[in-house]
Order: structure tokens, then sequence, then C-alpha cells
């Protein structure tokens, strides 16, 4: 793939991943490190369903989907000032 090409599909995969945080920021709560547990709440019917999003560790990502927990894993990007 010519070096043009690459540059060019980065910088839209840059774009969509950054619109991609920016609805999630808008639509969803923030916890943190307490994502596996609030997704096993919801999951569960212990509160109600909300979008979230956070942090989990490998090994929590592996054990809510065992326990047949959705969720999406995300490359988040760091904010930028441009």
């Amino acid at each position: 793939m010519p070096a043009e090409l690459r540059e060019r599909f980065a910088a839209e995969v840059m774009r969509h991943l950054t619109e991609v945080r920016r609805t999630v920021e808008t639509n969803c709560d923030y916890v943190g490190d307490r994502f596996a547990e609030e997704a096993r709440r919801i999951h569960y019917g212990e509160t109600d369903p909300r979008g979230i999003y956070g942090e989990a560790t490998d090994k929590e990502a592996e054990e809510l989907k065992e326990e047949g927990v959705t969720f999406g894993r995300i490359p988040w990007l760091p904010r930028t000032n441009s």
C-alpha cells in the first residue's frame, strides 16, 4: 500500500475513533475502574440499564465475557487540542 494511502487511511481511522470517544462521553456514564462491577449490576438487573464506560483489566473483561455480559472494548485515543 502506498505511503500516502496508508496515511489517509490512518487519519480516517483516527477521525472515527475520536468521534466514537465523543459520542460515548456524551451519552454514557463514566464509572472508572468500577466498570466490571457496574456492568455486572446492570446485567443482573441490580440497577437500571444505562450506557457506561470505564476501565477493565484483561482478566475482568474475560470474566464478564464468560458471564455473558455484553460489552465492547475500543481503543481510547487521548484528547488533542487540534
